[in-house]
């Protein structure tokens, strides 16, 4: 794939840094060069009146050719401030642009709930979800493999 794609990672961990974000922006460097978003970075902005921060995030998703977004497993679902993010594009806003989804979760229900949710949205905003990573903590022992895995298929 040619790094001149631009792939935007949006994590929307509370914790910047974390497995998920980690795990996310090494799958999009596979896909290009990527820009990240940690959204736990972001978090204070999300509700103050006019918010440069957040307005310059979402201008840098609209632009991207491809998103990764990923999120850890909250409740069996993806975490809120993502939601409070993705809820700022209206419907059919991302269209034309692939994502690829990053879920972690403890369990494989859980996995497999939070990518539901997760997908549910994305389409909503007319994104083409393309494969993905929806990974347990047992599947990090072998998440390079994985990422090779959907990286190939995007070749």
């Amino acid at each position: 794939m040619s790094s001149a794609r631009q792939v935007v990672v949006v994590s929307g961990n509370p914790r910047p840094g974390s497995r998920t974000s980690t795990i996310a922006t090494r799958l999009a460097a596979e896909l290009g060069t990527p820009q990240v978003i940690e959204l736990g970075e972001l978090a204070p902005e999300f509700f103050a009146a006019d918010s440069v921060a957040i307005d310059a995030a979402r201008k840098s998703v609209a632009e991207a050719d491809v998103l990764v977004v990923a999120t850890p497993s909250y409740k069996g679902s993806f975490t809120g401030l993502l939601k409070v993010f993705l809820d700022g594009f209206g419907t059919g806003a991302l269209a034309g642009r692939d994502v690829h989804p990053v879920v972690l979760a403890a369990s494989p229900a859980h996995v497999g709930s939070t990518t539901e949710h997760l997908q549910v949205v994305l389409s909503e905003l007319g994104l083409q979800v393309v494969p993905g990573l929806a990974l347990t903590e047992e599947d990090l022992v072998r998440v390079d493999a994985l990422i090779a895995e959907v990286a190939a298929d995007e070749r």
